[in-house]
């Protein structure tokens, strides 16, 4: 009997790891800046219950949720600041003494953060709009908060995520076809229509024909760093030099990432470019005069400098130093490398990061904040005939060259145990 006591109204409850939700977001929240990430988390929940008194049988139901929460995080020390539960999707018709399972509802159901107006940040949960203070994360507006404020829109709110965007405040296309903005906490209402890209005038030649212009990689990488007037400094291969230097008609100069890619694997040291005019069919322009290695200066694994998202050029660090990308392997074993050089080529500092580096599937975004380089990437790892992928923050001092570093899914920092009780 003491057992069957014990037993009735005992409740387990574990988790799955966290899933990132849609882009992580750079909010500016009073003076302060953060990084905030949308997750969602399975649950499931198993209540036991029964068992008391003769001849009663024990019962166990397990019941599954899927909460969406949002995460702010510190740049400096990519730690949480606070979480905020934004909906739980779970079985509505779950009655307290129901003896089978709940139906799992939620599982299919995706999120993505929109945008921020002012002090408000706009979220997608499903096709519903969530707004949430900048500063605290408090829920603010909602679909039924939107009906509210403004009735003209009540029943008219879209049932899909497809018709929700998100330019410089709330953006939908109505169930009737007419296309608005919601902006402030008001939810001042204006018509909508989409601004229009500036249109880049098209490359003539001197003599009135079209330019060809190539075409940009689908990955961005950027290989070389201005120095001076008509001066590179390069990272390049053998092969990718020697392309470099084949410019007879300063397609090289004027768009260097046509220069040649030898991928992944490339092996990369510091070249100088030097550029110089010359003229064909009575035009004038730069070409690629001369590409000749730097004695002395490190190989560097597919090796790259670090893009500046704004500028499409390699980010200044300041003092005239570099910032480089390069793996430390070939393999999955290996790791993103990121290192800080002086105008000699030595490095200052040199991190290996917990992130994968491979390319177009496992890119890394980074967000310069003051003097942090903050990166969300993955580390890839294989089990089996699996390949895992485990979402990252890691925030670098480039002053220092010190990094801290967070476990998207798990979160807790990397090697920790995970901040909640997991389903293994």
């Amino acid at each position: 009997m003491l057992a069957g006591l014990l037993l009735a109204g005992c409740n387990d409850t574990v988790h799955d790891e966290l899933q990132v939700q849609g882009p992580i977001g750079l909010v500016q929240a009073g003076d302060q800046q953060q990084l905030w990430v949308l997750h969602k988390q399975r649950m499931e929940h198993t209540v036991r219950f029964g068992g008391r008194g003769r001849g009663n049988s024990f019962y166990t139901r397990r019941d599954t949720y899927f909460h969406f929460d949002v995460q702010a995080f510190d740049p400096a020390t990519v730690r949480p600041v606070w979480q905020q539960r934004v909906v739980t999707y779970s079985d509505p018709e779950l009655k307290p003494g129901q003896r089978t399972p709940s139906r799992i509802v939620g599982s299919t159901v995706s999120g993505r953060l929109l945008g921020q107006d002012a002090d408000l940040v706009w979220l997608l949960v499903a096709h519903l709009p969530y707004a949430l203070d900048a500063a605290t994360g408090e829920i603010v507006h909602d679909a039924a908060s939107i009906e509210r404020a403004r009735p003209e829109l009540a029943g008219l709110l879209p049932s899909e995520a497809r018709f929700w965007g998100f330019d410089e405040g709330l953006v939908t296309t109505l169930a009737d076809g007419r296309r608005i903005r919601l902006t402030g906490r008001g939810l001042e209402l204006a018509d909508y229509a989409p601004r229009q890209r500036a249109i880049e005038p098209v490359p003539m030649r001197p003599d009135g024909t079209l330019r060809i212009v190539p075409a940009r990689p689908t990955v961005p990488i950027v290989r070389h760093v201005p120095r001076g007037a008509n001066e590179w400094l390069g990272l390049y291969t053998d092969k990718e030099a020697a392309d470099a230097a084949s410019d007879d008609t300063g397609e090289h100069a004027r768009y260097p990432y046509s220069i040649a890619d030898e991928g992944p694997m490339a092996r990369r040291s510091f070249r100088h470019v030097r550029l110089a005019p010359a003229t064909r069919w009575d035009e004038t322009f730069l070409q690629v005069a001369a590409v000749e290695p730097v004695p002395g200066s490190p190989v560097l694994l597919r090796g790259r400098f670090v893009r500046d998202a704004a500028t499409d050029a390699a980010l200044d660090p300041g003092n005239g130093d570099l910032l480089a990308w390069h793996r430390t392997r070939i393999d999955d074993a290996g790791r993103l490398a990121l290192s800080r050089l002086g105008p000699d080529l030595q490095p200052r500092w040199q991190l290996e990061l917990p992130f994968t580096d491979g390319g177009g599937e496992l890119q890394v975004l980074t967000w310069r904040i003051g003097q942090q380089l903050v990166v969300h990437g993955q580390a890839q790892t294989t089990q089996v005939d699996a390949r895992l992928r485990v979402p990252h923050l890691v925030s670098v001092s480039l002053d220092e060259g010190r990094f801290a570093a967070w476990n998207l899914e798990a979160g807790a920092p990397p090697g920790e145990p995970p901040a909640f009780p997991r389903n293994d």
